[in-house]
């Protein structure tokens, strides 16, 4: 009786353990695209991303956050400085005027990086799918900030 129950145990242990060995292997696709951001995700849906390639885009989006986001609050500095300019004054003045090309290098800095960041991007994509990624993405660095849509991009269409 006591050998028939430890066969019993043992035969129970290894089936639960070859279900949880079998579930983790054909889970872990899944589990690596959860482990990146939600925007990763939609990339990796949208553009038919392998795991390695989501991640590898998770690590460009990491590093090109820090550099965007100090672009943003130089944009935003200047953007303040000019409005508290145009409240104070009454005519255009040379403040004004040093404030706008101050605003066309940032723009341009700006742009520069967010247009590496895109083919960095795109690099890590299946040819086909970088074609799309940067066609879907070029009306940002043409005119940043604008809304816009671009027929036949949705994993849907």
């Amino acid at each position: 009786m006591k050998r028939a129950l430890v066969i019993v145990m043992a035969t129970l242990f290894l089936g639960v353990a070859a279900y949880f060995i079998c579930f983790r292997i054909e889970t872990r696709p899944m589990r690596q695209v959860a482990s990146v951001p939600k925007e990763i995700a939609w990339l990796s849906t949208e553009f038919k991303l392998n795991p390695e390639q989501s991640q590898r885009i998770a690590r460009l989006h990491a590093e090109y956050e820090p550099r965007c986001m100090a672009m943003c609050r130089k944009i935003a500095d200047n953007n303040a400085r000019f409005d508290r300019l145009i409240t104070e004054r009454r005519e255009f003045a040379p403040e004004m005027e040093a404030l706008l090309r101050d605003s066309a290098e940032i723009q341009i800095e700006c742009r520069k990086e967010m247009l590496a960041h895109i083919y960095a991007v795109a690099a890590q994509m299946p040819p086909d799918q970088g074609a799309r990624y940067i066609t879907l993405l070029k009306n940002q660095v043409i005119q940043p900030g604008v809304p816009f849509a671009i027929a036949g991009t949705h994993a849907h269409d």
